[in-house]
């Protein structure tokens, strides 16, 4: 980890490493297919964080891939808990602990490139070099309600190692993300559909 919050802090520390698999169908069609820049894929069917001795899982989350966005290309994976109240389809279920006496809230995955040469389009891509982003972070968030209205008290790592690479392998495997860096790994798969 590379960042912990004050209220986080006697169950993490920096430094701690963040072990992430998801799992997402790769033919999953975009939901906004008439934009050419932005994709929104309900992708994510299973997800597994873990942190030290803490786990958490999720399944039904979301990626949105936006192809020179504001000057930038950007990934943006999220698995939200408390999707069903919110009536919204484009997040999921998040299970785990509470920490602190906080319920966990989410998990999201951030990738982004100012040089807009890290996608050739909004499509999910099955393959990237992680290496190509300048921006890299994940994070696990706690939600923390008070008077002056409800937060998320994160802990956060960044910058995952420039050597992390995708690898295809059959069903029912897995496309890999596999990376090590300032106390951090990663992982990500996909399914792919296999003819009849």
């Amino acid at each position: 980890m590379t960042s912990v919050e004050t209220s986080l802090s006697s169950h993490f520390a920096v430094g701690d490493l963040m072990h992430v698999s998801i799992t997402y169908e790769s033919t999953t069609l975009d939901w906004w297919a008439a934009d050419p820049s932005s994709g929104l894929y309900l992708a994510i069917t299973s997800l597994d964080v873990s942190v030290g001795s803490y786990t958490a899982s999720g399944s039904d989350g979301s990626f949105i891939i936006h192809d020179n966005d504001s000057g930038r290309d950007y990934v943006s994976g999220q698995v939200l808990s408390a999707a069903a109240s919110m009536g919204s389809p484009f997040t999921g279920t998040l299970t785990g602990p509470d920490v602190a006496g906080l319920p966990l809230w989410m998990f999201d995955v951030g990738l982004s490139d100012s040089t807009q040469t890290a996608l050739s389009s909004d499509a999910l891509p099955t393959s990237f070099d992680p290496s190509r982003f300048d921006y890299r972070q994940l994070s696990l968030a706690w939600r923390h309600e008070t008077d002056h209205g409800t937060y998320n008290d994160r802990i956060v790592a960044t910058d995952f190692t420039s050597t992390s690479s995708f690898h295809p392998v059959p069903v029912p495997g897995a496309l890999l993300l596999a990376g090590l860096g300032l106390g951090m790994a990663s992982r990500l798969c996909h399914r792919t559909r296999r003819s009849a």
